[in-house]
């Protein structure tokens, strides 16, 4: 029924980290990006919320918000492995010591509400990692933050246009 792409992630390889040494202040960055309230933690959250609401109104809706919740797992190891890389501990709060809370994950059950919300998500995550990348004195780190964006932004493309197709769908144009 829906026009939905094969892949949710873009073909190219992410970078290694190389030439790592202890730096609390990119320990920080990287923490922000990784479990913070607009972080890839929530994120996975959030998808995986939206998998199981969704999958009672339309399966394939239900099967890409899986599968980029899947991708947004793989940040999430590729984030934690930095961190550890550069000397920190990938606990489940943000850059401040603050936990992780079930009050960041965002409950809606309106297909349209949630994708109209994950579009922005995935738009602020995507300026968050270029933000980081500039912010970051490491080469690789800095690829690796600008690689993980392309992804966010391939997400907020193809939620923009499942949302059009869900809106064609309801009738709702």
């Amino acid at each position: 029924m829906f026009n939905i792409p094969e892949s949710v992630t873009i073909d190219k390889p992410y970078p290694e980290i190389e030439g790592a040494t202890a730096s609390p202040a990119t320990v920080k960055i990287i923490q922000q990006l990784y479990s913070s309230r607009h972080s890839e933690v929530v994120a996975i959250l959030n998808y995986s919320y939206q998998h199981f609401v969704s999958d009672q109104v339309n399966k394939e809706i239900a099967d890409i918000l899986i599968k980029i919740g899947t991708v947004e797992m793989h940040h999430m190891d590729l984030l934690a492995s930095a961190i550890l890389d550069f000397g920190g501990n990938p606990i489940y709060a943000d850059s401040q010591n603050n936990p992780l809370s079930g009050t960041w994950v965002n409950y809606l059950t309106n297909i349209v509400r949630i994708l109209e919300f994950d579009i922005v998500e995935e738009e602020k995550a995507y300026e968050a990692y270029l933000l980081a990348a500039k912010a970051v004195e490491n080469e690789s780190l800095k690829a690796l933050f600008e690689r993980i964006a392309l992804d966010e932004q391939r997400h907020a493309e193809i939620l923009t246009d499942l949302l059009k197709q869900v809106r064609f769908w309801l009738g709702d144009n």
